[in-house]
């Protein structure tokens, strides 16, 4: 970890989830590979249910790229700011609370 750098992971934004929800976060683990695979197939049961596609590969594929994302020339350029994660998580949540 770099001085001065926050990093925020998958399981961090779950337990700020289950923080701010109440609800518990899950804690049932599998192996990419599998998640990858449910992915692959879920289109095909989704298509013979009739019913919307809720999982595929994008979301595994996007958590396992391990990408490197800055807002530094944001920053530099246009004067870009952030304001802390659980402040943004928190506002998110009652905006899909109230428009659910």
């Amino acid at each position: 970890m770099t001085t001065g750098n926050i990093y925020f992971e998958g399981c961090d934004s779950l337990l700020l989830l289950q923080e701010i929800t109440g609800v518990k976060a899950p804690s049932l683990k599998i192996p990419a590979w599998l998640a990858r695979t449910v992915g692959k197939i879920a289109p095909l049961c989704y298509c013979l249910t009739n019913t919307k596609s809720l999982f595929t590969t994008y979301p595994i594929d996007v958590l396992i790229s391990n990408s490197q994302i800055s807002s530094a020339k944001a920053r530099r350029e246009l004067g870009y700011s952030t304001r802390p994660v659980k402040e943004s998580v928190t506002d998110a949540v009652a905006w899909f609370r109230e428009n659910s």
